[in-house]
């Protein structure tokens, strides 16, 4: 009876809400070139990075966690760049800021103060698939739990110190604590002796940066689209707190940073970090065959591989860096770690690990002036078996608040690479046995009437491993923004071509191999335009099409047709923390030839989260979002998502797959903030 009355309610929230996206500000918005926009929300942060025509590399999930860790208060939209107290490093971990403006900052006169009000934040959310029981998994009887995805987030949050605690079962896992993630930060520097403090201080799970990300790499970088320029620079946070259950973005263990020098002069940092983290993996033969990152435990057959190996980590980083309150701010770090597996580990042809033993060093070196900055690394990592070495440098240059250009240069050789490394969204790993060069350019024609934003990506294997070799991928877009603030009026076009190429063996007949070029070319053009009737009123209209060609001369193409509209009525908005409510709607027709042509469309969710849906075939997409706020700091937000299809298909796939013209899910979450 439960289980009826909650598919019908369901079903109804899916009938009564007509589905929609929430409103995204990617274009709508038109910042100064490079500066961070303090006011703008986390999801509203998070769609610029996400958003991108043709598909982002970031993760959703891991973005909203990065912009939640970093910001004061998740509900006020206030980030990083706005702690009066906080450091050059800590500034520029915000997605939006650059180095430059970082410095520049920093070097404002500023009334510092301790902020020793305790504030407390509880989120809860609960969501559920539509027509969840005709999967697979369930029909065969492999499903062991619900269909319900449950998470729990607590997070305390003090001038001195910081406590989060996340606990997470997906749809069909059986244990309600089957991913407990959490922390315990010192966010306050705390004197020893002189000029000897403990800067910072994690217990439990802990992420790293240093560099470009060779070693130590991960956050959030800022919009390919709408600032190009500024997506070259790497996210060196250096030490945080995370939720995330990603163990090759998240340590478990402790981590410590130590500065040494008085305010004001040169400073020497030394951070020690270890680490015991079980990891899933499949073993077979006293040997790690496989490692998974992302994995479900819905299954008996899942549940064997959980939490079957473990991974210890230890290392150390050293620097010296000069004071961020000066004209030119100069840091010079070394770092080195050692990673063991408790098996043998057998790695993939593309990243080969044959071994237990990982150690790797690596030195950056950071310049940092008024209009421009360089970041150069390189590092060493060998195992057992095979030495790898890696360098990566980038680069900024602002003449004017109006202009800028930079370059990003990654070279990561053929052999094993660092797990927890990672660049401009993609981990080492799958960087390997690739040289890559990215170009960024931001120019306002108009000052905040006008501007482009435009950048070129181009990666080449550097050794063949395969019968397919001289790989090559390029990535080009060109944006530009038209914004005429007082007429409520914003447009914007994004054109982006990603190409790939590569020489290999292809059968000319039963018995004769020849050489051919095996190449394909996908096109996406996205234009947005939007119009603000009033201040609750907002409508957006998006025209995207995407045309792919392959070696075999065959084409084909996808198209959507999408519509937005934002109700953000307002009582009493003299007095902010009274009852407010919002309301997002949105309806799109789309089709495509198949899957090679498909629209990848970026929806917002409940506050915290979103999620990148892939629409191929025909149909339609709509969804609903609304949000509302109870009494102070208590509200309760619901988002409905759904797709109809012109004809029945198989959705999903393996265990998730069924039959059937319509697919979606409802989201309930409750946020309470004291």
């Amino acid at each position: 009876m439960k289980r009826i009355a909650h598919r019908w309610l369901v079903r109804s929230l899916f009938i009564i809400a007509i589905p929609s996206l929430r409103a995204l500000q990617v274009c709508a918005q038109e910042p100064h070139i490079i500066t961070a926009s303090d006011s703008e929300s986390v999801g509203a942060r998070a769609a610029h990075i996400i958003e991108q025509t043709g598909g982002s590399s970031f993760d959703p999930e891991e973005v909203f966690e990065y912009l939640d860790g970093l910001s004061v208060d998740a509900q006020s939209g206030l980030s990083v760049g706005a702690r009066l107290a906080g450091g050059i490093q800590e500034r520029h971990a915000d997605p939006e800021m650059t180095w430059s403006k970082a410095l520049a900052m920093q070097r404002m006169p500023v009334v510092r103060s301790f902020d020793s009000t305790t504030r407390y934040s509880i989120r809860s959310r609960g969501s559920s698939a539509i027509s969840a029981h005709e999967q697979s998994g369930f029909q065969s009887g492999e499903y062991l739990g619900s269909p319900d995805d449950i998470s729990n987030r607590v997070r305390i949050r003090s001038g001195a110190v910081e406590v989060a605690l996340l606990q997470r079962k997906k749809a069909w896992e059986p244990q309600f604590l089957d991913r407990f993630d959490g922390f315990a930060e010192l966010r306050n520097p705390i004197p020893i002796s002189g000029a000897v403090s403990v800067e910072r201080f994690v217990a439990g799970d802990y992420a790293l940066a240093f560099g470009n990300g060779l070693l130590f790499g991960g956050g959030a970088g800022s919009s390919r689209t709408l600032l190009a320029a500024a997506a070259a620079e790497q996210r060196a946070f250096g030490l945080r707190g995370t939720l995330s259950s990603d163990p090759n973005r998240a340590l478990r263990g402790a981590a410590g940073e130590i500065a040494i020098g008085p305010a004001g002069s040169p400073m020497i940092h030394v951070l020690l970090f270890a680490s015991n983290r079980q990891i899933d993996a499949r073993v077979m033969s006293d040997t790690i065959q496989t490692i998974y990152t992302s994995s479900y435990h819905r299954t008996q057959s899942e549940l064997a591989l959980k939490n079957t190996a473990l991974l210890r980590v230890s290392g150390v980083r050293a620097s010296i860096a000069s004071s961020d309150t000066g004209r030119l701010y100069m840091v010079a770090g070394l770092t080195g770690f050692d990673a063991r597996y408790d098996h043998p580990y057998d790695g993939t042809p593309s990243a080969p690990f044959m071994g237990r033993v990982m150690d790797a060093v690596g030195g950056d070196v950071l310049a940092v002036g008024r209009t421009w900055s360089t970041h150069l690394e390189a590092a060493m990592i060998s195992n057992d078996t095979s030495r790898s070495f890696l360098a990566a440098a980038s680069g900024l240059f602002q003449p004017s608040p109006n202009a800028a250009v930079s370059f990003l240069y990654h070279h990561i050789p053929y052999g094993i690479a660092s797990p927890f490394g990672e660049v401009s969204g993609e981990t080492a790993q799958s960087l390997s046995n690739s040289d890559g060069f990215y170009a960024g350019l931001e120019l306002a024609l108009i000052p905040k009437r006008l501007r482009l934003s435009a950048y070129a990506d181009i990666q080449s294997v550097i050794l063949p491993v395969s019968d397919v070799f001289g790989r090559r991928k390029s990535d080009v877009q060109c944006a530009g923004f038209l914004s005429s603030p007082g007429a409520g009026f914003d447009a914007s076009i994004a054109v982006r071509q990603v190409a790939g190429s590569a020489v290999g063996n292809a059968a000319a007949s039963s018995s004769v191999a020849r050489l051919a070029t095996i190449a394909s070319s996908a096109t996406h053009i996205r234009v947005d335009a939007g119009y603000a009737a009033t201040a609750s009123l907002t409508i957006k209209c998006r025209y995207e099409r995407v045309g792919v060609i392959t070696s075999g001369s065959s084409s084909e193409s996808g198209s959507l047709v999408l519509t937005r509209v934002g109700l953000h009525p307002s009582w009493m908005s003299d007095h902010p923390r009274q009852r407010q409510v919002t309301l997002d709607l949105s309806a799109a027709r789309f089709a495509t030839d198949s899957y090679a042509s498909a629209i990848y469309l970026y929806e917002p969710g409940t506050p915290g989260s979103g999620a990148v849906v892939l629409l191929d075939g025909t149909g339609y997409r709509a969804s609903v979002r609304s949000t509302a706020r109870i009494i102070g700091g208590l509200s309760v937000s619901v988002v409905a998502g759904g797709t109809l299809y012109d004809v029945p298909r198989t959705l999903g796939s393996g265990l998730t797959a069924r039959t059937g013209r319509t697919a979606g899910d409802v989201t309930v979450q409750v946020d309470l903030s004291l």
